[in-house]
């Protein structure tokens, strides 16, 4: 070798590493006083130094009255380091996998800031779903993600859809209230809740004069209320559709779209 010093460093040494290493390739075995002195490495260094060789499969310690090292001949040490660095290298992917988990814990919430950006996160929740999706949202809302959710309905995902406002589809089976609209709601906002399986929803509002803006999360503390009001709004809309005989019609009369509104 050219100059062992450098080429070891490059493999991962720490210079008094390999200074220590080359001496006791020249000479072993030796006490650590002799390796210090040899390789000019403060005494009070030279043990932390030799564990080190020592755990990287460099070097031999033969306990006797006193400790004496010696080197690991070269092609074995090389064998040694690189069956280590290939243990570290499968520990440091496994620690980055639980990091990357960890960074999708449940509790973070990502928060969106445009009608496109919540559109897009929609239809990648609907496509990544395998069970079933809940979902309440406006006629409009609904005209952009028909597409993801005819998919999903042909994946066999279970749709319970409650819309607002009057829409046609035959891709899909939802509950729809003609009665509402946009301009007689009174405000910019159109909300929109949904929940993919029991892992994750969305919330929040889009508008197109006004800022966009919804969040969604796996966090259990929002999951629950979220879910369970589209549970709710679902039971309610279940209700009115099943009012065959006209007993909910009759109670309220002329009110009973102002109570759907009210409700729903």
């Amino acid at each position: 070798m050219d100059d062992p010093i450098k080429s070891l460093t490059e493999l991962g040494f720490t210079e008094d590493e390999a200074k220590a290493y080359c001496v006791l390739l020249e000479d072993s075995p030796l006490s650590g006083y002799a390796v210090a002195q040899r390789a000019d490495i403060f005494r009070a260094h030279i043990y932390e130094v030799l564990s080190s060789l020592y755990r990287k499969g460099c070097i031999t310690v033969s306990y006797s009255s006193a400790s004496e090292y010696a080197a690991i001949p070269y092609q074995q040490m090389l064998a040694n380091v690189s069956r280590a660095s290939e243990e570290n290298r499968r520990e440091a992917v496994r620690q980055a996998a639980d990091f990357t988990k960890e960074g999708r814990r449940d509790d973070i919430i990502w928060n969106l800031y445009s009608a496109r950006d919540i559109y897009s996160t929609l239809s990648r929740l609907i496509s990544d779903t395998g069970d079933y999706i809940l979902m309440k949202l406006w006629a409009r809302d609904l005209s952009v993600i028909e597409d993801s959710l005819a998919a999903a309905a042909g994946r066999g995902v279970a749709l319970h859809l409650v819309v607002l406002g009057s829409y046609q589809t035959s891709a899909f089976p939802f509950f729809c209230h003609p009665g509402c609209s946009e301009e007689e709601d009174g405000t910019p906002y159109r909300k929109i809740s949904a929940a993919f399986g029991n892992r994750e929803v969305l919330c929040g509002t889009l508008s197109d004069t006004r800022q966009s803006f919804c969040a969604h999360t796996r966090n259990y503390c929002l999951r629950v209320p979220v879910y369970s009001q589209l549970l709710y709004d679902l039971d309610i809309a279940e209700l009115y559709r099943r009012d065959t005989d006209g007993h909910l019609t009759e109670a309220y009369g002329g009110d009973l779209i102002k109570l759907r509104r009210k409700y729903l």
